[in-house]
């Protein structure tokens, strides 16, 4: 082969292999992005199941804690058989009630809340305790008319009974000697009748009876030496009649006892005089007689002395000097004893 050959035939393999390294290097640079563009896919699928996911559970559990409330509004509506009415409370219903039926209640100056449902303090004139039972009854000046019913006995949780200035007729009735707290007692200015129940007059715990202005007759109840805290006993302007009962002496808590213009006879007791509280004695207008005992010397707190319109003599014990002159009132004749 010559030279010139030679360097033909150096030159085509030169050539073909230059060809052939580029057709190499072109599959190598096929191949590249290949394998680059395959993680583009696998990113993208990726975040889309997981968004998927992420969203469906939140709402379920969202929901139930907002249907637990459900239950929860039932145990509310349980309070039925804990709200069931105290039998007391709806025994006191009943005699407020029989109050109302026996003494005109539709046409009193105020009876609201009377007969609804609601609970008795919001019925007008009543006082509850804390457990709701009755314990005073204010229904001075509004108009009942009638009989006083014996259920008032019933309401054993009474304290005060005020049923002053009104149309009332026919007798107290005794079964108020049954309220075992029984303290006050105003029925004056009434139009009732009878004896004064000794049931009502012999309540230990009671503090204060006035029964002024009715037409109450029969004795004073001797009863009432068992009522040993009272202090203020009224039974002035009515027909009561007979002694004053020597057994009123041991009321020691008294301190107002009025017993005028009545028609009580006989002598003033001497026992009077052990009532050293006593600031008040009115026994006028009556038809006492005898003379005005010297034991009501002892009466050191005593403020006014009413002793006119009776048949009395004798002389005004001269301790009693003390008292302001226009305090004490003597029938005429009567004068100081001599000290």
């Amino acid at each position: 082969m010559s030279p010139l050959q030679r360097h033909a035939f150096l030159s085509i393999s030169v050539i073909v292999l230059a060809s052939f390294v580029f057709l190499a290097c072109q599959r190598v640079d096929e191949a590249t992005p290949t394998a680059t563009t395959a993680p583009t896919p696998t990113d993208t699928s990726v975040p889309a199941p997981t968004a998927e996911p992420t969203d469906t559970p939140v709402p379920p559990p969202a929901e139930t804690p907002t249907a637990t409330p459900v239950p929860t509004a039932a145990p509310t509506a349980t309070p039925g058989p804990t709200a069931t009415p105290d039998p007391a409370i709806e025994h006191d219903r009943q005699a407020l009630m029989a109050l109302h039926n026996s003494t005109d209640g539709d046409n009193w100056t105020n009876n609201d809340g009377w007969g609804t449902d609601d609970p008795l303090v919001f019925w007008y004139g009543v006082e509850t305790d804390n457990r709701g039972r009755v314990s005073g009854i204010n229904l001075s000046q509004n108009g009942l008319a009638g009989l006083l019913p014996p259920e008032l006995g019933d309401l054993t949780a009474l304290t005060n009974l005020h049923l002053t200035s009104n149309s009332l007729t026919g007798p107290i009735p005794p079964e108020l000697g049954r309220i075992p707290n029984l303290r006050d007692v105003r029925l004056s200015f009434n139009d009732l009748e009878g004896p004064i129940p000794p049931e009502l007059a012999g309540v230990p715990t009671l503090q204060r009876l006035t029964l002024s202005g009715n037409n109450l007759t029969g004795r004073v109840p001797p009863e009432l030496a068992n009522a040993v805290r009272i202090n203020r006993l009224e039974l002035d302007n009515n027909q009561l009649s007979g002694p004053i009962p020597v057994q009123l002496g041991q009321l020691q808590s008294l301190h107002t006892l009025d017993l005028s213009e009545n028609r009580l006879s006989r002598t003033i007791p001497p026992e009077l005089g052990m009532m050293t509280d006593l600031t008040l004695l009115w026994l006028h207008s009556n038809n006492l007689r005898g003379e005005i005992p010297a034991e009501l010397g002892n009466l050191d707190k005593l403020l006014s002395l009413n002793l006119q319109d009776n048949n009395l003599s004798g002389c005004l014990p001269a301790s009693l000097r003390r008292m302001q002159a226009e305090a004490v009132s003597v029938p005429p004749g009567i004068d100081w004893c001599p000290e």
